[in-house]
């Protein structure tokens, strides 16, 4: 009986972004990104870090757009979110507040 290969163990990742820059990156990447794809995959956001930079990335297999937003984000930041999901927690997103 063969074993399987382990699956690597999900690694946390964090990031810092001001909420309007990165509503205003979703938006951009989201007129590329089509909900009703034969590849479901397709209708995600890639979200990516790489300490300094938060990059954006969708495709429809003919037009990607990448978008770098300025943040403090995690290397091991690489994760895929519905495009709609993510426009939809950033319109319900509390605005920040100044002191």
């Amino acid at each position: 009986m063969n074993a399987l290969a382990p699956i690597s163990t999900f690694a946390p990742a964090s990031a810092i972004v001001d909420r309007a820059a990165l509503a205003r990156a979703a938006e951009i990447v989201a007129l590329v990104v089509e909900s009703r794809n034969t590849y479901p995959i397709l209708g995600n956001v890639r979200l990516r870090g790489d300490g300094g930079t938060m990059f954006l990335t969708g495709t429809d297999l003919d037009i990607m757009v990448d978008v770098a937003v300025p943040a403090t984000a995690d290397a091991a930041l690489d994760y895929t979110v519905p495009a709609a999901m993510l426009k939809a927690i950033l319109k319900g997103a509390p605005k920040a507040s100044t002191l």
